[in-house]
């Protein structure tokens, strides 16, 4: 990113807003947008400058007042979860990282219901062998999740039969639902269950549950 006075000068006013979110969700969602944009394009090794124009957006992804926003419906939750993820940066200091990683886990066990929309920038992030995912990113998703293990554990076993997820290209997925990776899912029509089957050893199931 090319640091000019300019864009400084809108990172840290960005930055300074976000600090104090505005009371709209849909404000707040647009100044996100702004954030990330500015973040997901910093340079690997940021000069001085462009360290403390950045630094007001760090500590607004962390402050307790976004996280406890008033309006903390699904559309926020989505927006937080998505935000962190693209924002984190491995240069970032630990603080920033266990800050998000505490945040969106607060986000996930609080949540009555876990929808799919929620769950699914998570889980591309831990997807084996995808490229675009930053290492420190792939970190953050993976201990999210493990995090949650309990919480999460119905609803990933729902994503892998809705979105049709191979449990050999999410590890920490067939770890927390208790399943081998080669595991497939098939479904036993004479008692109505859905069945894992390993795929090196078909004749054998690993785990069955009831719909």
């Amino acid at each position: 990113m090319a640091s000019s006075d300019k864009e400084l000068e809108l990172l840290l006013e960005a930055g300074n807003s976000l600090l104090e979110p505005p009371s709209s969700v849909d404000e707040l969602i647009t100044l996100l947008d702004q954030v990330e944009s500015f973040l997901s394009r910093v340079e690997q090794a940021p000069s001085q400058s462009m360290q403390n124009a950045i630094s007001p957006s760090l500590k607004a992804l962390i402050a307790e007042q976004l996280f406890r926003h008033p309006d903390t419906d699904l559309k926020l939750q989505l927006v937080l979860a998505s935000h962190f993820l693209n924002a984190i940066r491995d240069y970032h200091a630990d603080t920033v990282f266990t800050s998000m990683l505490t945040i969106m886990t607060l986000v996930l066990e609080e949540s009555e219901d876990i929808s799919m929309e929620l769950l699914s920038p998570i889980l591309a992030r831990v997807k084996k062998d995808n490229e675009e995912v930053l290492p420190i990113a792939r970190k953050l998703a993976k201990s999210v999740l493990e995090n949650c293990a309990s919480k999460l554990k119905p609803y990933l076993t729902q994503a892998v039969e809705s979105l049709g997820i191979a449990y050999e290209d999410y590890s920490v997925v067939a770890s927390i639902c208790q399943v081998a990776p080669n595991a497939v899912v098939q479904n036993d029509d004479a008692t109505d269950k859905r069945v894992f089957f390993c795929s090196r050893h078909p004749s054998k199931a690993c785990l069955v549950l009831a719909h």
